[in-house]
C-alpha cells in the first residue's frame, strides 16, 4: 500500500519553484486468475494533495483528491522497476481572478479545478515492505473554461517519496499458533495468456452533454 508520496517540482512559468505534498492509499490485486498479473499487478487507489504555489494570496493553496493507477513498465522481478502513474481528481481552495481584488491571478477564474497529474519514475526496493519512489511528472489544474480567465497551471518536476506495503494476509496467519509461513509482500509478473474472461460481446450507451 502507497502510504507516503513527496514530491519536490519546479514551475517553469511565472514562478521560479513550488512545493507540493501527497498522501496516497492504495490496492494490489492479489487474485492469481485475475487479467493484472499479466502486467505486473499494478496498485489503484485514492490520493489527496497540496501545493504551495507562489503568492497564497494570489494563487490560494490549492488542495485536491484524486484517483490514481501504478502501471510497471519493466520486469516486475527486478529491484529497480519503471513504471507510469496517472491521476484524475478535483482540486480545491484556488485564490480565483478578480479584476479589483485580485488581478494578478489570471490564471484560474474559480476556487475549483480539475487535477490531471502524469508521472513517469521508478521504484527501488529497499526492503520487503519499503520502496524509494523517484521520477519526473506533470501536473495541470483547469476549470475547462466553465469560468475566465482559463490559462491554468501546468507544472513540470522531479518527485521523491517512499512507499509502504502492508501485508494484511500475514498478519491474519500471524494469529494462527505455530504459523511459520512468511508470505511475500509483492506479486510476481505471470507469463501472459490467453484471457478468456473478456471474451464477451456488449452493448453500451454513452450520453454526455
Amino acid at each position: 500500500m502507497e502510504i507516503i508520496y513527496i514530491r519536490v517540482k519546479v514551475w517553469e512559468d511565472v514562478l521560479a519553484s513550488y512545493s507540493s505534498l501527497e498522501l496516497r492509499y492504495g490496492w494490489q490485486p492479489s487474485d492469481p486468475e485475475s487479467w493484472t498479473n499479466q502486467y505486473g499487478y499494478f496498485s489503484y487507489g485514492l490520493g489527496y494533495y497540496i501545493g504551495f504555489i507562489g503568492d497564497p494570496d494570489i494563487f490560494g493553496t490549492p488542495n485536491a483528491l484524486f484517483a490514481f493507477i501504478n502501471i510497471p513498465l519493466s520486469d516486475h522481478n527486478r529491484r529497480n522497476v519503471f513504471q507510469i502513474s496517472p491521476a484524475v481528481g478535483l482540486s480545491f481552495s484556488l485564490e480565483p481572478y478578480d479584476p479589483i481584488t485580485n488581478p494578478d491571478n489570471d490564471s484560474v477564474g474559480g476556487r475549483f479545478a480539475t487535477y490531471i497529474s502524469l508521472g513517469f519514475g521508478a521504484e527501488y526496493r529497499i526492503s520487503n515492505k519499503w520502496d524509494l519512489l523517484y521520477g519526473i511528472d506533470y501536473t495541470h489544474f483547469s476549470i475547462a473554461r466553465l469560468y475566465t480567465p482559463n490559462f491554468g497551471f501546468n507544472m513540470y518536476g522531479l518527485n521523491l517519496g517512499f512507499r509502504y506495503l502492508y501485508n494484511a494476509d500475514q498478519i491474519k496467519l500471524n494469529k494462527e499458533p505455530n504459523n511459520s509461513l512468511i508470505l511475500p509482500a509483492r506479486f510476481k509478473r505471470l507469463k501472459k495468456t490467453k484471457n478468456t474472461k473478456l471474451n464477451e460481446s456488449s452493448i453500451e450507451v454513452f450520453a454526455g452533454f
